[in-house]
This record gives C-alpha cells, sequence and structure tokens, in this order.
C-alpha cells in the first residue's frame, strides 16, 4: 500500500512539473499579452495543485 501511494505521488509530482515547465513555455511563446497572462496562469494554477497534491503522498522522514 505504501509504495502504491509513492508511485501516485511521484506521478503528480512529475504531471505537476510537466504543467508548470509547459505554462512557462506559454509565457514565452505567447505573441499577446494577454495571451500570456492566461497561459500562465490556468497551466501554473494546475501545475502548483498537482505538485502540492503529490507532495502530501511522501511521508515526512525525521
Amino acid at each position: 500500500m505504501d509504495s502504491a501511494l509513492n508511485i501516485l505521488g511521484g506521478v503528480l509530482l512529475v504531471a505537476g512539473s510537466v504543467f508548470l515547465l509547459l505554462g512557462g513555455l506559454g509565457l514565452v511563446r505567447m505573441p499577446d499579452v494577454f495571451n500570456r497572462i492566461q497561459a500562465g496562469t490556468k497551466a501554473t494554477t494546475l501545475g502548483t495543485m498537482l505538485t502540492l497534491s503529490g507532495m502530501e503522498y511522501f511521508p515526512i522522514q525525521v
């Protein structure tokens, strides 16, 4: 069970990182200021939520 949660957390972290990368790429590639704001905001919000959700599945080891 613990390894399944680690795999789920890893998948969510990778997916969040991909969305953050695509959001950064959207800031560079979009031609208009308003398109840049929209592309960056949507992708980075989803990427941040996925990354934070993935971090919940990894236990804190002290």
